[in-house]
């Protein structure tokens, strides 16, 4: 048991690169097919509205679970994509409103959602293709947190995670390539150990053997 715990201590600053790296990497593509960024089935969000106030306050980090269609109902908050016209050109947003009204099965299902500051529901119907999924909790230290680091500007934040994760990466990696060597040098030191001491027993054995005479012919 010990043994193995000691292993995945040893295994634990690996995964936790390897999960890092991947968390960027699906961050990057998801932005560059203009999709939200998820990660088994959960997207983390920053609100920069008060449509939904006081549920969900300005500023705040929520976490949203990817939902069967099926099962989003009257009172449900869902985040959801849709386009806008923003100078000139169609920019991707999301969105966080409450479920109002539901229609229709599957594919096929639609909702009608309202800001809970909004005096009125919006003007358009929500369809499942555009489901993000469900709102499940905020956090307003999170959001604090947040952005207080981007208030830099996000994209060097960015890269600086990249850079960073890449040098602890290759940091690691020569270590584990160091450790990999020194264990392999050590149980050759070990396999030599015990020939040599196979050989001595073998040796000593050989000159603890009673010796007898030949016979002489009579």
């Amino acid at each position: 048991m010990k043994t193995f715990l000691h292993k995945a201590g040893h295994a634990l600053p690996y995964l936790i690169f390897l999960l890092a790296v991947l968390i960027i990497l699906n961050v990057v593509f998801a932005l560059g097919r203009q999709e939200t960024p998820s990660f088994f089935g959960y997207s983390v969000l920053h609100i920069k509205s008060g449509s939904m106030e006081p549920s969900i306050m300005t500023g705040d980090i929520i976490l949203v679970r990817k939902t069967d269609p099926d099962d989003l109902a009257e009172g449900d908050v869902i985040t959801f994509e849709m386009w806008i016209e923003s100078g000139g050109t169609s920019m991707l947003t999301t969105v966080t409103h409450r479920i109002v009204s539901a229609t229709g099965e599957g594919e096929d299902r639609t909702f009608q959602t309202k800001g809970d500051a909004n005096n009125a529901a919006d003007a358009w119907t929500v369809t499942a293709d555009q489901l993000v999924g469900r709102y499940v909790r905020r956090s307003v230290l999170l959001g604090n947190v947040y952005q207080f680091v981007t208030a830099g500007g996000a994209s060097l934040i960015y890269v600086g995670a990249i850079v960073l994760f890449l040098l602890i990466g290759l940091s690691e990696g020569a270590s584990l390539v160091k450790m990999l060597a020194a264990h392999r040098k050590a149980e050759m030191e070990a396999e030599k150990a015990k020939l040599v001491a196979e050989m001595k027993d073998l040796i000593r054995q050989g000159t603890t053997e009673p010796h007898h005479d030949p016979k002489t012919p009579e």
